[in-house]
């Protein structure tokens, strides 16, 4: 097959679809360009570290940038990849309510549920195993997407201490309650208000795609204006 005819890199082809040299992508990576193309090339792997840099760069589907299935590059959302990507997916996060984290939470709970209960149906010791694996899987998400900081953060906010460190997840009470739902409450009003305040201030655009619970409807800045000057036309 002629290298014209060769299926390109998914970095390359996300590189494309924001507009960016190699040089440029490097910048924002904080990598060189000589690696942006050894990884384009496949003479080196994408490590599950570099592909969460990237998404988090680019508004990228993290795990496209894992797999690279060969398809057109795609947003965390399932659209086509563009420039705005970032700016989007940054807003509609930061629009994100309380609702909605606990749905995510409720169904996360329901399927680690039937794994632990699945693995108690197995004639064997598998059930010892599976409970710190998922320690072990949490703990990865914790370092790969860099959420430490904010982790701890919030265990001092409900006055936990993880004694034995993110691996095991090993909380001990320091005070005599925890008054965690309250504390949660008035740290997502507290969002949700600097997120009102700041929409006030700023010219906005309508939110394309499906409504996002009971946050406003509206974009903070143009992403197209930011994305100009985020991702210059390449060259």
């Amino acid at each position: 097959m002629p290298d014209s005819e060769q299926p390109k890199h998914v970095l390359r082809r996300v590189r494309e679809a924001l507009g960016l040299s190699r040089q440029k992508l490097s910048m924002l990576l904080g990598c060189s360009a000589v690696y942006i193309k050894k990884i384009e090339s496949g003479a080196t792997p994408m490590t599950e570290q570099f592909a969460v840099k990237l998404m988090r760069e680019s508004g990228a589907d993290l795990f496209q940038l894992i797999e690279d299935d060969g398809k057109v590059p795609r947003d965390l959302h399932g659209k086509p990849l563009t420039p705005s990507s970032r700016e989007t997916t940054k807003l509609r996060t930061r629009k994100t309510t309380q609702k909605e984290v606990d749905a995510r939470v409720k169904n996360l709970s329901l399927k680690i549920e039937i794994m632990l209960d699945a693995a108690l149906l197995a004639p064997d010791s598998r059930f010892q195993n599976v409970v710190p694996a998922i320690y072990s899987s949490l703990s990865k998400i914790i370092k790969e997407f860099e959420l430490e900081q904010y982790y701890r953060r919030i265990m001092n906010e409900y006055e936990l201490d993880g004694k034995e460190g993110f691996g095991r997840f090993a909380f001990h009470r320091k005070g005599k309650t925890l008054a965690n739902r309250k504390i949660r409450a008035n740290r997502y009003a507290e969002r949700a208000e600097l997120f009102m305040e700041e929409s006030a201030k700023k010219p906005s655009l309508p939110v394309p795609g499906p409504g996002l619970g009971n946050a406003s409807e509206t974009f903070v800045v143009s992403p197209r204006a930011r994305a100009g000057a985020r991702y210059p036309p390449h060259s």
